[in-house]
């Protein structure tokens, strides 16, 4: 039985690998086919640490996994390695004490916690107290909602990372806004693995 992934990379502002994030697929095809977020997450987690060799696969480098309701709640990060792992919690997950919970067992824990796709919605702020990175869709914001975002890395002490960064405008806006991480298309398409 094949197994399919595929990464892709995060760089820091020296334009040096910091991480990458690895993508469920579940064909050749290098997209995503919809299918459950929870068997996309254990998949995802099964194929990297028994198949593809999550040290290899991030060379030694941070693992951005996207992790579902279900799967932060059912702890099932544990097996990977809490000192390069970050446990990307969905822009879809409804946040409630059983959640916001978990994310403290996962800080507890040693791993690092993400918030992915990020767009200004009041529902998130219990949250920005417990995360170390912050994953923004770029260019769905403003200018203005730019700088609201920066304030609020200001106040909490998270990292900041621009995600869907497709242009050089939009990478050097990113930079010169002072976010920390940087991701999308312009530096590299997910790879196949």
């Amino acid at each position: 039985m094949d197994a399919y992934l595929a990464r892709q990379p995060i760089l820091n502002r020296d334009l040096q690998v910091y991480g990458y994030e690895l993508l469920f697929r579940n064909g050749a095809e290098n997209y995503f086919r919809p299918v459950d977020g929870d068997t996309a997450t254990s998949s995802l987690i099964s194929d990297a640490v028994h198949i593809h060799s999550l040290e290899k696969l991030t060379d030694g480098c941070k693992s951005f996994i996207n992790f579902t309701r279900n799967a932060l709640v059912q702890d099932l990060y544990t097996v990977l390695p809490e000192e390069t792992t970050v446990v990307e919690v969905l822009e879809s997950v409804e946040l409630d004490d059983e959640l916001l919970d978990a994310c403290r067992r996962v800080k507890r824990l040693g791993y690092t916690l993400a918030l992915d796709d990020y767009i200004l919605e009041a529902r998130f702020e219990p949250l920005l107290s417990m995360i170390d990175v912050l994953k923004v869709e770029f260019p769905a914001l403003s200018e203005r909602q730019q700088h609201t975002v920066i304030e609020s890395a200001q106040r909490y002490g998270f990292k900041l990372l621009a995600e869907k960064v497709e242009t050089p405008e939009q990478y050097e806006f990113a930079r010169q806004l002072g976010y920390d991480y940087f991701q999308g298309y312009f530096f590299c398409k997910p790879q196949m693995l």
